[in-house]
């Protein structure tokens, strides 16, 4: 017998499996099955003992216990706060079968997000009502989407087999080697996209198309409908990729600002129709006030039908100022608030008075926007938190992203580039991702 991982293949002389059925008993402490197999099997759950049983006699051979690993953050801070562990055992909630409804994944690839970081730090809201103790939300696994290979099914799960690569959304647990999830949030990866690619989907791809939809732009309702005006900000980022994407293959015209010039050419590769970097470029703001063009109506101010900021303070007013009639600005992060890693406002702690005072600084420098001065002007404010809308309208949660599936196995939807970390490394993918200079998406292996 070899025994490749949780895969296990049979070779015992003078037994043609072919022509004979072996019988297995599993014995998993307090907890067994019988599985009816011919030449392999793929196990459900953690294994001790494997028995075979043969016409001939029975042979027992010992498993050595899957090894648990997680990223875990038991307190707020900086990216030292990140603990990477090996343990001997599932933690309780991952044991015994798998659930009614549910699937158990053996995570290989977990995707990093900006989110990740604000959960490490202590101000993500979500991570405070749903996980931790005493509502500080720690300690806490975090993690938003994975890829890896199914290793249980539920009762009344339908359309998932045990050994099918699939990747998955959930609110967070994702930094770990195993996942159990609702199955509604389980996908087929997308024909030509590997592990890694596949991992870096689900969270950024969700976040894009909801905020589309907010700005009334995807999916697109009426070929009558005009093509509209949009601006991304951060286009060559994980979320900003693929709102430049989603925008382009519903036909509108998109204009991307980035931070580099080293960035322009990915944005460009998506199909934006107009590129602009921001650093050592003062004249940015005015070439993206050209870029919206003539007014749609003689006497109106020029702009935007709708603006996508995850920037912040340093941004937002300017967005809201350079919406047309009827434009939304879309918010869904604030990353310019937080300090970038390596300055000097960044401290390993948030204990920090430094880091407070940057907080402060900017939460007071945030615009409060009034509701007479929209109503007036005709423009809005839209805003939104995916990671709270797990449970709301599920139907439709799930159809945004079979949507973006269909894109993607047509060929319609491109994977951003994306760098691998050893999921030891997940303090050192955070330094990446706060300072700025990351590119697409960043992934942590699990193996």
């Amino acid at each position: 017998m070899a025994i490749h991982g949780t895969m296990m293949r049979f070779d015992v002389a003078g037994f043609h499996y072919p022509e004979h059925y072996l019988w297995l008993s599993v014995t998993v402490e307090t907890h067994s099955c019988f599985l009816r197999c011919t030449g392999a099997v793929r196990c459900r759950r953690q294994v001790q003992t494997l028995e075979i049983r043969l016409p001939s006699g029975s042979v027992a051979v010992e498993v050595p216990p899957m090894t648990y690993k997680q990223v875990v953050i038991r307190s707020a801070g900086g990216s030292d706060r990140l603990e990477f562990e090996s343990l001997a055992s599932l933690p309780p909630e991952l044991e015994g079968p798998t659930p009614e409804g549910c699937v158990d994944i053996r995570v290989l690839r977990s995707g990093v997000n900006f989110a990740d970081t604000a959960v490490r730090q202590g101000l993500y809201a979500s991570a405070k009502k749903y996980e931790g103790v005493n509502g500080t939300g720690f300690p806490i696994v975090p993690g938003f989407e994975v890829a890896g290979e199914v290793v249980g099914v539920g009762e009344g799960v339908s359309g998932r087999t045990v050994g099918e690569q699939v990747l998955a959304v959930s609110r967070f647990k994702c930094y770990a080697s195993r996942l159990r999830v609702a199955s509604h949030l389980v996908f087929s990866i997308p024909k030509g996209w590997n592990l890694s690619e596949a991992a870096g989907l689900p969270a950024a791809a969700l976040t894009a198309a909801y905020a589309l939809e907010l700005g009334d732009v995807w999916p697109r309702k009426d070929h009558r409908d005009r093509s509209k005006r949009l601006l991304v900000h951060s286009a060559a980022g994980g979320v900003g990729s693929f709102l430049v994407q989603l925008a382009k293959a519903q036909g509108h015209f998109v204009v991307g600002i980035v931070g580099r010039q080293s960035k322009r050419e990915l944005v460009q590769s998506f199909n934006a129709d107009v590129v602009i970097h921001k650093e050592g470029n003062p004249k940015w703001k005015a070439e993206a006030v050209e870029a919206a063009g003539a007014p749609l109506v003689p006497g109106e101010r020029s702009g935007y039908d709708a603006i996508f900021d995850a920037n912040g303070v340093s941004t937002l007013s300017w967005s809201f100022e350079n919406l047309g009639p009827c434009g939304r600005l879309v918010v869904y992060g604030f990353h310019s608030m937080l300090p970038k890693s390596g300055s000097v406002w960044a401290s390993r702690s948030c204990c920090s008075v430094l880091y407070w005072l940057y907080l402060a600084y900017n939460y007071l420098r945030t615009p409060a926007f009034n509701p007479l001065d929209m109503t007036a002007s005709n423009r809005s404010v839209m805003a939104f938190n995916l990671s709270f809308l797990f449970d709301f309208e599920v139907h439709k949660f799930v159809a945004r992203f079979e949507n973006i599936l269909k894109l993607a196995n047509e060929g319609k939807l491109k994977t951003p580039p994306v760098r691998v970390f050893p999921a030891p490394e997940a303090r050192s993918a955070h330094d990446v991702l706060e300072s700025g200079n990351s590119v697409g998406k960043l992934v942590l292996e699990f193996e």
